[in-house]
């Protein structure tokens, strides 16, 4: 008995300083930093605004690759692995409208983000991206006016014949009775005439003389 109490502490005496050793040689996981490039941002909007609906677009501006992302309930969205290169940003909604930006990425942990408008100046990160004005659902009504009929094409040429009509008679009347113009027309009726080519003319003769 006492030699099976002997040989069962020696057992477990090795398997410890087995154990103890595999521990030694497998080498521990090193902790490194995260060398992706991530891009945050928050929409701000009314309370009003659904977020889910929204879609909010990346696209390489060289190789015109696109990808989506849906924000949270929060409007927070995000953007990793993203390599260098440039970059636009688009936020699609049937409730707000919002900016457009230029994404710039030019290395390890290195974004710019300036406005499309403003290619000058560079916004803070995590961006925050608030709705400019609301985009209405139903269009207004444009009210009746005056204006409106002038400028319209169809309208124009229809005033333009009607005073046609009544300017044609009124200055054809101012003609006849002014005698200065009736000469000077009677003058030029015969050189008129005599401007037109002579069209030749075939006469009954030549027309029996074929038959």
């Amino acid at each position: 008995m006492k030699t099976l109490y002997l040989i069962f502490i020696l057992f477990s005496i090795i398997n410890l300083s087995f154990s103890n050793e595999q521990t030694k040689k497998t080498p521990q996981p090193q902790q490194t930093t995260s060398s992706v490039n991530k891009l945050e941002a928050k929409l701000l909007a009314p309370n009003d605004a659904k977020f889910s609906s929204y879609r909010v677009k990346l696209r390489d501006i060289n190789t015109f690759n696109e990808v989506v992302q849906i924000p949270t309930k929060d409007g927070i969205f995000s953007f990793v692995n993203m390599s260098n290169g440039l970059y636009s940003l688009e936020i699609e909604s049937m409730q707000y409208n919002f900016p457009h930006f230029k994404v710039d990425v030019l290395g390890k942990n290195k974004i710019k983000v300036r406005p499309a408008e403003n290619e000058t100046s560079i916004l803070p990160l995590p961006l925050q991206i608030k709705a400019t004005h609301r985009i209405p659902f139903f269009q207004q009504h444009v009210p009746f006016s005056i204006f409106s009929l002038i400028q319209n094409p169809m309208a124009i040429s229809v005033l333009f014949t009607c005073a046609l009509i009544f300017l044609l008679p009124k200055m054809m009347s101012f003609i006849e009775q002014d005698e200065e113009t009736k000469e000077a027309l009677k003058a030029s009726t015969p050189t008129l005439v005599q401007q037109l080519p002579e069209w030749p003319t075939i006469t009954q003769k030549q027309l029996e003389n074929k038959e």
